[in-house]
Parts: structure tokens; C-alpha cells; sequence
């Protein structure tokens, strides 16, 4: 009765490869789990890349600024090519396509930024340009009065 004891603890070689196939079964589980995550992942940063794009496109339109329309057009490239590279099988792909679409985010962003700097100079120079248009109507109003005597003075010098 001991020796039997003994032997059912001892592994078989039909236990190793049905323990083995158990693992490799459990891990492909897992890997596609985490694949389908990863995917999942991608997706949703492709998309919110593509809000911010959209939303950039028309601040950078309306502003009407080159300079931001040139990183916004680059941005507009590599989320292409991000979204090209996200429908390949091959994970690898789908980390350059991550890489892709957080640096056209990031072009996005800063067209933006530059749209909304120009938008503010254009607003000072409006402000400046309306101010300096009052202090000429009140220097030429002064100047159709009768000259004071200090200007006289200044004149004949």
C-alpha cells in the first residue's frame, strides 16, 4: 500500500505535457486578453486624438494663422499613419501607432496655442490701433483750436 502511495505522487510524462498545454492554453488566454485590451486602449486614444484634431481645425481655420495651420497638417499626417499602423495584427505596430497619435495630439494642442496667441496680438493691436486713432482726433481737434502760447513759441523755433 506504500509503494502506491509513493508512485501517485511521482509526475508521468502524460502529467508534464498535459500541465505544459495547460499553461500555454492559459497563457494564450491571458495574451489575447491583454491584446484585446491593448486594442481597446489604441482605439480610444486614436479617437480622443481625432476630437482634438477636429477642434483644432477650427480654431486654426477661424484664426487664419499659417503658422499654425503647419503643425496642424503635420499632425493631421501622423494621426493617418497612426490609424494605418493600429490595423495591423502586429503589436509592434500598434506601439508606433501610439507613439503617432500622442505626437499628433500634441502638434494639435500647439497649433491651437499658436492660433490663440495670434488671436490675443491681433486683439492688442486692434486695442492699440483704436487708441492711437482717439489721441490723432483729439491732436488734430487741438491743433484746429487757436494755438496756445507755449505752441506759438514751439512753432517759430
Amino acid at each position: 500500500m506504500d509503494m502506491d502511495r509513493s508512485r501517485a505522487h511521482i509526475p508521468t510524462p502524460r502529467f508534464h505535457f498535459v500541465w505544459a498545454a495547460a499553461v500555454c492554453l492559459l497563457t494564450l488566454c491571458f495574451a489575447n486578453d491583454a491584446m484585446a485590451q491593448d486594442r481597446d486602449r489604441l482605439r480610444n486614444e486614436l479617437e480622443t486624438t481625432q476630437r482634438i484634431l477636429e477642434r483644432a481645425r477650427d480654431v486654426v481655420q477661424e484664426s487664419g494663422s499659417p503658422r499654425a495651420a503647419e503643425p496642424l497638417m503635420i499632425a493631421a499626417r501622423l494621426q493617418e499613419q497612426a490609424i494605418q499602423l493600429a490595423q495591423s495584427d502586429r503589436p509592434r505596430d500598434w506601439l508606433q501607432s501610439f507613439e503617432r497619435t500622442k505626437q499628433a495630439r500634441k502638434l494639435a494642442q500647439q497649433a491651437m496655442s499658436v492660433a490663440a496667441q495670434q488671436a490675443q496680438l491681433e486683439k492688442r493691436a486692434q486695442q492699440e490701433i483704436f487708441r492711437l486713432e482717439q489721441l490723432l482726433d483729439r491732436l488734430a481737434d487741438a491743433a484746429d483750436s487757436a494755438p496756445s502760447e507755449r505752441a506759438q513759441q514751439l512753432m517759430e523755433m
